[in-house]
C-alpha cells in the first residue's frame, strides 16, 4: 500500500506540473541528445590506441536529428571533406583549425562550416580542419605534433571550447579511454597514454557503437526528458546541494554555468593551468616548424543568447551579479599576453549578431548556419589584424 500510495502521489505531482507549468523543448530533448551523439559516434569514430579515437577514413553517410540533416564525408586523413593537399596551392596561405564539434561543422553541411566560409571571405586563405567531436586541447596536440604538422600549415589556430577544461582531464571520454597530461612539479607536461584498446574493425565491417556511459547519467537525461517534475525541481536541489558543499559546482551545474562564476574554484584553477600549458606546447611546436600560432576562443550559447542565458539562471535560482560570462575570454587574453600568443576572440560579435538572428541550434549546443556566418566573419575580422602585426 506504501508503495502504491508513493507512485500515485508521484504521479499526481507529474499531472499537476504538466497542467500548470510550460515545458521546457531544450530539456525535453536531452534524452534525444544523448541518443544522437552515441549514434554519431558509432557511425564516425574509430578507436585509436594513441589519441583514443578519431574520425573513421572513407566514411560518408547523412547525420541526421531532429534539427538538422547533414552529409558527411570524411577523407584519408580522418578529416571531414575533401582530400587534403600536402602542400597549399601556390599563393595561398594554409591555415590549419584544431578543434572538435564546432570545428567539424556538427550540424551543418561542409560548405557551410566556419572554415568553408571564411575563404570565401579570405580567398587567399586555405583551410583545413582538424575537427573531431569530444577532443580536448590535450588530444588536439598530440594530433598536431604527430600529423597536422606535416601538412605545412602557415598558421594554426586551436580552437578552444569551455569543456575542454573537462576533457583535458578525463581518462574516459565518450565511452572510449584517452591520454591525458598532467603538469610536473616543473611545470612540464607528463603525458599518460590510454590503455590498449581492441583493434578498430575493417572498413567494410559496420562500425559498433561505443559502450554506453555510466548509467546514472544515462538515467538523469532519460529523467530529465520525461518527467516535468523531475526537470523543474532538478536544478533548485543541485544548487542546494552545491551550496551546502554536498557537490562541487562542477557536478551540479549544467551548461559549462560553474565556468562562468566570477571566482574559479581550485579544480578549476588547475584545469586552466592545464591547458594553459597544453595550448603553449602546441604555440612551441608550430613555432618549431615555422608556423605562427593563435588560439580562437569559440563562446557557449549561454555567452552569446541572452534568453538562454535568464533561462538557465532563473532554472538554477542564480543570480547574474555573480557570474562573467566574458571571463574565458578575458583569461585566454591575459595568458595570450604573457605568451606572446594572439588570442582571437569572437564573442562580442556573436552577442551582437544574436540580438536578431539566432545562432546556435535551439536544443543542441552547436552553431546553426547562421552562427557559422557570425563566426566566420568576426574571424576574418580578427585574422586581418592578425596578418598586420
Amino acid at each position: 500500500m506504501i508503495l502504491v500510495g508513493l507512485i500515485l502521489g508521484l504521479a499526481l505531482l507529474e499531472l499537476g506540473a504538466r497542467l500548470f507549468t510550460r515545458a521546457d523543448p531544450v530539456a525535453e530533448n536531452t534524452w534525444a541528445r544523448r541518443v544522437l551523439t552515441h549514434r554519431h559516434a558509432g557511425l564516425l569514430h574509430m578507436p585509436d590506441p594513441i589519441l583514443g579515437w578519431r574520425n573513421r577514413p572513407g566514411v560518408e553517410t547523412d547525420f541526421e536529428s531532429p534539427e538538422f540533416r547533414v552529409h558527411v564525408r570524411i577523407n584519408d586523413l580522418g578529416l571531414r571533406g575533401a582530400p587534403v593537399p600536402k602542400s597549399p596551392p601556390s599563393g595561398r596561405r594554409r591555415v590549419l583549425l584544431v578543434g572538435d564539434s564546432f570545428v567539424f561543422g556538427w550540424g551543418v553541411e561542409e560548405e557551410q562550416t566556419f572554415a568553408a566560409e571564411l575563404v570565401r571571405l579570405l580567398p587567399e586563405l586555405e583551410t583545413v580542419s582538424m575537427g573531431v567531436a569530444g577532443y580536448g586541447t590535450d588530444q588536439e596536440l598530440i594530433w598536431l605534433r604527430r600529423e597536422g604538422l606535416a601538412l605545412r600549415p602557415d598558421l594554426v589556430v586551436a580552437c578552444f571550447y569551455i569543456n575542454d577544461l573537462i576533457d583535458n582531464v578525463s581518462p574516459v571520454r565518450w565511452s572510449h579511454n584517452k591520454p591525458t597530461f598532467r603538469l610536473g612539479a616543473d611545470g612540464s607536461l607528463l603525458e599518460t597514454l590510454p590503455p590498449a584498446a581492441p583493434a578498430a574493425p575493417a572498413r567494410s565491417e559496420k562500425p559498433a557503437p561505443p559502450a554506453p556511459a555510466w548509467p546514472g547519467e544515462r538515467i538523469d537525461d532519460w529523467m530529465v526528458s520525461h518527467l516535468r517534475i523531475y526537470s523543474l525541481l532538478r536544478p533548485r536541489i543541485a544548487t542546494l546541494a552545491v551550496r551546502a558543499g554536498w557537490m562541487t559546482p562542477e557536478e551540479g551545474l549544467d551548461d559549462y554555468v560553474a565556468y562562468f562564476r566570477r571566482a574559479a574554484s581550485p579544480a578549476q584553477e588547475a584545469q586552466w593551468r592545464l591547458a594553459e600549458a597544453e595550448l603553449a606546447a602546441m604555440d612551441q611546436a608550430a613555432r618549431a616548424q615555422g608556423a605562427r600560432f593563435a588560439v580562437l576562443v569559440v563562446p557557449a550559447k549561454v555567452q552569446v543568447q541572452k534568453d538562454v542565458r535568464a533561462r538557465v539562471l532563473r532554472a538554477y535560482g542564480l543570480r547574474a551579479a555573480d557570474f562573467d560570462f566574458g571571463g574565458p575570454e578575458e583569461r585566454l587574453a591575459a595568458w595570450g599576453r604573457t605568451a606572446g600568443v594572439p588570442v582571437l576572440t569572437v564573442h562580442p560579435d556573436l552577442e551582437r549578431a544574436a540580438a536578431t538572428r539566432r545562432l546556435y541550434y535551439q536544443f543542441d549546443g552547436h552553431w546553426n548556419r547562421e552562427g557559422h556566418k557570425a563566426a566566420a566573419a568576426a574571424l576574418a575580422r580578427e585574422l586581418d589584424g592578425l596578418a598586420r602585426r
